[in-house]
């Protein structure tokens, strides 16, 4: 099946909601379901107000503690280490829309060498108090909204290592004067047994074992164990994201007030596979898997096993991906082969999302308007390249989404659905999708589950997810963006001075009201490769400043007022590939300044002024471009 640009008119087909009446558990029962929607009505109102309470009261904490941080840095002004140290809590308490914050509690208190002043001991004290107010909250939370009370017990430990009743509670124990998390050692042997399933001969590899994984590779020892690190602060966040997919919230209310036994290691680890190259991957997976050489890491779930090679920078956002399929699949009893009936892009969609994973303090930041995998999703949607509408997309199975050719268009979809779904208006979808992947997994989804649980039909979700992607677009970011799709957007020419420029290597600001005095401040994303400023408020002086852009590969100009004078400039550019003059002035004149591009592999002159006959001539001088001229 190929998936382009579609809409469900002129089909007579039930949409899920509709199917669903036929085919529920309840159907021929009305008088059931409106029973039970009589009884669990006021249950349902009563959690909403004890939420709106506990969120209230969230805020006043962090109110109260912004107001003594603020206090104590006019106070100690001078301590320059100090005001750091303030300005970095301040910090957290302004939180990003369409961001989730996950905090992982350190060993200990992070205490630096000489701080036994008045001052420091103030800054202490205050982020002890703080704690003291979220671990209330998470109390008063725990019944209706156990996962954020989780997460709000993680946070106060961020705060407040030594916090003696949530360590308890979930089942820290001191251990050598540092609190511990199921012993939590990290350890390494050399393998002294062949692992000839994998390739590997005796003393060529080695076993690294903590709580959570067991890691095999023969990358080395220190490595091997720097990744184990790297995976116990996933799962850690892992676990708090998803604590509706795994945990129980009863019994972490009876932990918080009684406290629990010290967690123990887990028994059967998860395992991951690291290979130093690549040729030793590719022969362990080539009879299982279709172009595996393509791949730098995959879950096995025949085997229960996460499989990467290559370097750790190389490989990093892969192994968040697999890492987020294995934890799914293996912290709970699941069913084998979630997602061969429909609804697979959730499965997808969940790793997809958590490749957005980046670090600020120990503090993770998940989602959010600068994923790469957002930007291509709202790409690809608002250009109006590519979206597959909810009805239909969620009908999509595992063997046809592997047969699709346009498969990473689908996985872009069922990336952006993923964020809005955990971000979009203030997180109000995220526990019932939650719920959706979890029956994914032990097979007890259909079709219409997805929009049971979130009250959407598809055609809501259709157009809230497309004012999603704009609403996305408009957003601050953060100052190491590398993508940035602001198309469609509201960004003007005094918010884009405020970008991260230096940082970005792809920006496209189709169909903005940028105008002449915004484009000046791109002459400073020197690293820029790929720019589109289609359907801006641009003029031909813009181009003097796109002129300075020496990295610039792919360029579109679509239907700017620009002329031939105005577009030789762009002939110094020493990179550009892909160039995109759709509906400008050009005429025959501009094309002998083009041919000089020594890298040039793609121009579109579609509704230009240009002739066939000069066309014909540039496709002389440059035999290999492709001109599109329809």
């Amino acid at each position: 099946m190929t998936h382009n640009v579609r809409t469900n008119s002129g089909t007579n087909r039930p949409g899920p909601v509709a199917d669903h009446r036929l085919i529920g558990p309840w159907s021929g029962r009305p008088w059931l379901l409106l029973v039970m929607w009589a009884a669990l009505a006021p249950l349902a109102r009563t959690e909403a107000r004890a939420d709106a309470t506990a969120e209230q009261l969230r805020r006043e904490a962090d109110q109260a503690y912004r107001v003594e941080l603020e206090r104590l840095a006019a106070a100690t002004a001078a301590d320059a280490q100090l005001g750091q140290a303030i300005a970095q809590r301040l910090r957290w308490l302004e939180r990003r829309p369409f961001c989730i914050y996950l905090f992982v509690p350190p060993d200990e208190l992070d205490r630096p060498t000489g701080s036994d002043d008045s001052g420091w001991n103030a800054f202490f004290e205050a982020r002890r108090r703080h704690a003291e107010r979220l671990r209330e909250v998470a109390r008063q939370a725990v019944a209706t909204w156990p996962a954020w009370s989780y997460q709000l017990l993680h946070e106060a430990l961020w705060e407040w290592p030594d916090d003696e009743t949530i360590r308890s509670a979930l089942g820290y124990r001191r251990q050598d004067g540092k609190w511990t998390y199921a012993a939590d050692t990290i350890s390494s042997t050399l393998g002294t047994t062949p692992e000839r399933r994998y390739g590997w001969e005796a003393r060529g590899y080695y076993r690294i074992v903590s709580p959570h994984f067991m890691i095999l590779t023969d990358v080395g020892a220190e490595p091997g164990e720097a990744l184990a690190r790297e995976l116990e602060r996933f799962h850690l966040v892992w676990r708090q994201l998803f604590f509706d997919f795994w945990g129980n919230g009863p019994l972490l209310a009876q932990r918080l007030e009684r406290g629990a036994p010290a967690a123990t290691a887990r028994r059967s680890k998860h395992l991951v596979l690291w290979f130093r190259d690549r040729q030793r991957y590719v022969e362990l997976l080539q009879s299982d898997i279709p172009q595996v050489d393509k791949t730098v890491g995959i879950y096995l779930d025949t085997h229960r096993a996460v499989v990467v090679h290559g370097e750790w920078e190389r490989i990093r956002t892969t192994l968040w991906h697999e890492v987020t399929h294995q934890l799914f699949a293996e912290t709970v009893r699941t069913s084998p082969g979630p997602g061969e009936k429909g609804n697979v892009w959730a499965i997808e969609g969940m790793a997809l999302f958590m490749e957005s994973l980046r670090w600020r303090d120990n503090v993770a930041v998940v989602g959010g308007p600068q994923s790469a995998r957002l930007q291509y999703a709202r790409y690809r949607a608002l250009r109006g390249q590519f979206y597959v509408p909810a009805e239909e997309f969620v009908r999509l199975d595992r063997r046809t989404v592997q047969s699709d050719p346009n498969i990473a268009a689908l996985y872009s979809q069922a990336a952006g659905w993923a964020h809005f779904f955990m971000t979009a208006e203030a997180g109000k979808y995220r526990t019932s999708f939650i719920q959706y992947v979890q029956q994914i997994y032990q097979q007890r989804d259909e079709l219409h589950t997805l929009w049971e649980l979130t009250g959407l039909t598809p055609d809501e979700m259709n157009r809230r997810y497309a004012a999603f992607l704009r609403d996305t677009a408009g957003e601050r970011f953060e100052p190491d963006a590398r993508e940035l799709v602001l198309a469609f957007g509201s960004v003007n020419d005094d918010q884009l001075a405020q970008l991260p420029l230096e940082s970005l290597q792809w920006l496209d600001l189709s169909y903005t009201p940028i105008t002449d005095r915004g484009a000046a401040v791109l002459s400073k994303a020197k690293g820029l490769r790929r720019l589109s400023l289609e359907g801006t408020r641009i003029t031909e002086a813009a181009l003097a400043y796109v002129a300075q852009l020496t990295q610039l590969e792919e360029l579109d100009l679509t239907g700017l007022p620009l002329g031939d004078e105005a577009i030789k400039r762009l002939a110094q550019l020493p990179e550009l590939r892909h160039l995109v003059l759709a509906d400008t002035q050009v005429t025959d004149a501009v094309l002998p300044a083009l041919a000089q591009l020594p890298k040039l592999e793609y121009l579109d002159l579609s509704g230009t002024a240009t002739t066939a006959a000069g066309r014909a001539r540039l496709k002389q001088q440059r035999p290999a471009l492709r001109i599109e001229s329809q």
